[in-house]
């Protein structure tokens, strides 16, 4: 019958605690929503957490050092953690810029809390009294403090990549503005390079109108040139036939004029004048060009008209030389 009712008592015990044990995983058990907020854990701070973890160096741990003195190491690393958690959430971060103030306290208490988990779960595991009797007391403390530091790291963490967000955030909207600025400075300098083209065809079709007017003005100037000197030179012919005409109502010879040259031995030879030399103080003399190709110079006396010239046709102004028609030709062409 004993062993019947100790039979009975472990089944009513069975059936008693199973539901208990039933109803304890199902209060343990996480929700969909805690399970995707803890898979996001972490993923906004990732590349800042690496970077501190150069600063969690634990150094291998002695035998020859007694437990007890890695047990007070642990507790004044959890005692720096618990400080340096409630320095850096006491700090405000809902700015960037509060997030930013922030990041050094709050690596300081992830820095903590990790050395505070590499101690407990690493190097004082690793000693060889860490099974004895005599430190169970701390043993279990340390291992309830190791539940309060899983805590503590998923807070900071959550801290950390809040503070990861607002930066991102920021930094998204500065790498928009410096995006912004720089394409508002490529246009500016586009604007500028456009209006520095457009000042250089203004200037070189400036140069070039004052180039046109110039040579213009040129082409003026020698025509007016020219023109003043065909003026002078049908002036001096005029000039010249009127002279030559008062001559021949003198009597006087002129230039062209058939004439007989009167040799010493009396004979009388024809011939024409080339020159009339007038400026002797003593009087005019001749050049005159005989038959047969014979040039002599003689004074008035030696010769003798032999039939007036004929009048000289009225004066016609020679036709501009090649220049002045060149000139107008290149005006033509600029003004047209």
């Amino acid at each position: 019958a004993r062993p019947a009712e100790a039979t009975g008592a472990r089944a009513r015990g069975a059936g008693r605690t199973l539901p208990r044990a039933a109803s304890h995983l199902e209060r343990g058990r996480p929700d969909a929503a805690r399970v995707a907020t803890m898979l996001k854990l972490g993923v906004a701070s990732a590349k800042r957490r690496e970077e501190l973890k150069k600063h969690v160096v634990v150094n291998p741990v002695l035998q020859s050092v007694k437990i007890e003195k890695y047990y007070d190491m642990a507790d004044r690393a959890l005692d720096a953690a618990q400080t340096a958690q409630k320095t850096a959430l006491l700090l405000p971060a809902g700015t960037w810029r509060e997030a930013h103030a922030r990041q050094v306290p709050l690596g300081h208490a992830y820095v903590f809390w990790k050395r505070f988990a590499v101690l407990t779960n690493e190097t004082i595991p690793s000693h060889g009294y860490y099974k004895s009797p005599t430190t169970r007391d701390r043993k279990r403390k340390l291992n309830g403090d190791v539940r309060v530091a899983v805590t503590a790291l998923e807070t900071i963490v959550d801290a950390m990549d809040r503070d990861e967000r607002l930066l991102d955030a920021y930094r998204a909207e500065a790498a928009a503005l410096a995006e912004k600025e720089r394409a508002e400075a490529q246009k500016r300098a586009g604007l500028e390079r456009l209006r520095a083209e457009k000042r250089a065809r203004d200037d070189a079709r400036r140069a070039e109108e004052a180039a046109r007017l110039r040579r213009e003005a040129e082409a003026r100037a020698a025509e007016a040139r020219e023109t003043a000197e065909a003026r002078d030179v049908a002036a001096r012919f005029e000039r010249l036939a009127r002279d030559d005409d008062a001559k021949r109502q003198k009597g006087d010879l002129v230039k062209d004029q058939s004439v007989a040259y009167k040799s010493t031995d009396g004979n009388r030879v024809p011939g024409t004048i080339l020159r009339v030399h007038s400026e002797d103080p003593a009087g005019a003399y001749y050049t005159v060009s005989l038959e047969g190709g014979r040039e002599v110079q003689t004074e008035r006396r030696f010769l003798e008209p032999l039939a007036s010239p004929p009048p000289p046709p009225p004066y016609e102004a020679p036709p501009p030389p090649p220049l002045v028609a060149l000139r107008r030709a290149e005006l033509r062409a600029c003004t047209g």
